[in-house]
């Protein structure tokens, strides 16, 4: 069979000569971009702030307890931050947004959730 370069070209290009294969492989990156925009709004952020809070909360508390100054508001407030972190958290893996975690970030969250309700 003999098939100019032409041919295939015209073959390869929609009606307005732009090739097929760019339509999906655009549509394709706006639905990647659309889905990760989502999973940060919804699942990374609300997991930053809830790690920032306990975490200040527990270096707030630190503080306190190397300064001999810490009381039972200290801790209270700690331990609100640690109840809150994992309310954040099992909301998020209620909601399915463990799915798009990496694995490791999936193990650590679980594993430190585990570690706060076995401890507190």
């Amino acid at each position: 069979m003999n098939v100019s370069l032409s041919t295939v070209h015209v073959l390869a290009a929609g009606q307005s000569g732009t090739p097929i294969w760019v339509t999906p492989v655009i549509a394709g990156a706006a639905a990647i971009l659309a889905a990760t925009v989502t999973y940060t709004d919804s699942v990374y952020m609300p997991l930053a702030i809830s790690v920032h809070e306990i975490q200040s909360e527990f270096l707030s508390y630190k503080g306190q307890i190397a300064a001999a100054t810490a009381d039972q508001s200290n801790e209270d407030a700690f331990r609100k931050a640690s109840d809150e972190f994992i309310m954040a958290t099992d909301s998020l893996f209620r909601r399915g947004g463990g799915a798009v975690l990496t694995i490791r970030l999936d193990e650590a969250v679980t594993r430190f959730g585990s570690f706060l309700r076995g401890n507190l």
